[in-house]
């Protein structure tokens, strides 16, 4: 029979074992370290393209409200008559108007 040697014996030893337990989990974690930061990077210049077309959007329909706006002032104001006090036929025919348009026909 032959008897082991630990001085022959090229085995580790027991202790050694661990380590490579604690090698794997630790790259385990780096692996989803590195998983989270590429979702979380994703997901923020995700929410940076949402936010600049919200902006856009917002801006278009501003834009959109700002020339109805006009508009609608530049047909009422050439419908409707305003009164014309004492003094603003005076000044129209004086030829101190701010608004030929508005002035009366005569």
């Amino acid at each position: 029979m032959t008897t082991r040697n630990s001085a022959s014996h090229s085995c580790p030893p027991r202790t050694a074992s661990p380590r490579g337990n604690t090698l794997i989990l630790v790259v385990g974690i780096l692996v989803l370290l590195v998983i989270i930061a590429t979702a979380y990077i994703s997901r923020t210049q995700a929410g940076l393209v949402t936010s600049n077309a919200t902006q856009d959007l917002k801006m278009r329909v501003d834009r959109n409200n700002v020339i109805a706006s006009d508009l609608a002032q530049i047909i009422a104001d050439a419908l409707f008559v305003r009164e014309i006090s004492a003094d603003g036929v005076n000044d129209i025919a004086n030829g101190n108007t701010t608004n030929p348009r508005r002035s009366p026909i005569g």
